[in-house]
């Protein structure tokens, strides 16, 4: 009785091991594929920000060249007092430009945390639940493979049971 148990739970156990592994591989497919998803979309939104901020600082060096033409037209040059006036006007121009470009980078900053957020929030979440899922079968592939090593052990056990006794002293 032991040996065709050992066999039947042998069997029973590389069946189940199998079909563990094969969910196992799904999983870690899937979880390849959202990881890949979640590189994809941060290198993107990267860029996306990146030639944001570089258009706002080209747009802001083009206006500061062009307030740099509008205060310094037509003053003379020998004229000091109107050079240190519009050289202060320039100043201040300047400044508000760069401050001006810095709220805007801020914003940019702040709208593409909050796409980061809303469109890579539930890939990661995803990503997380198969990482468990991933883990949970692993350790389900390890009590089964046990289980089949002693399935294995049992039918080896309960084979003698089956040679017959050929020691002559029968009655």
């Amino acid at each position: 009785m032991g040996f065709l148990t050992g066999a039947f739970l042998k069997m029973y156990t590389t069946r189940m091991r199998i079909q563990l592994q094969h969910q196992l591989t799904r999983v870690t497919m899937r979880q390849n594929r959202i990881t890949k998803q979640i590189g994809d979309m941060e290198k993107k939104l990267t860029q996306m920000k990146q030639a944001y901020n570089s258009g706002i600082g080209a747009s802001t060096q083009m206006q500061i060249a062009s307030d740099m033409n509008s205060i310094f037209q037509g003053i003379n040059k020998n004229d000091t007092n109107a050079m240190t006036n519009a050289n202060i006007q320039f100043q201040q121009a300047s400044a508000m430009r760069q401050m001006n470009a810095q709220l805007q980078k801020t914003q940019v900053e702040q709208y593409f945390d909050m796409m980061s957020e809303q469109q890579l929030e539930p890939l990661k979440n995803m990503e997380e639940q198969l990482a468990m899922e991933k883990a949970n079968l692993e350790s389900r592939i390890k009590l089964i493979e046990g289980q089949e090593q002693a399935s294995r052990e049992m039918e080896k056990s309960s084979q003698k049971d089956f040679v017959p006794e050929y020691t002559g002293g029968g009655g």
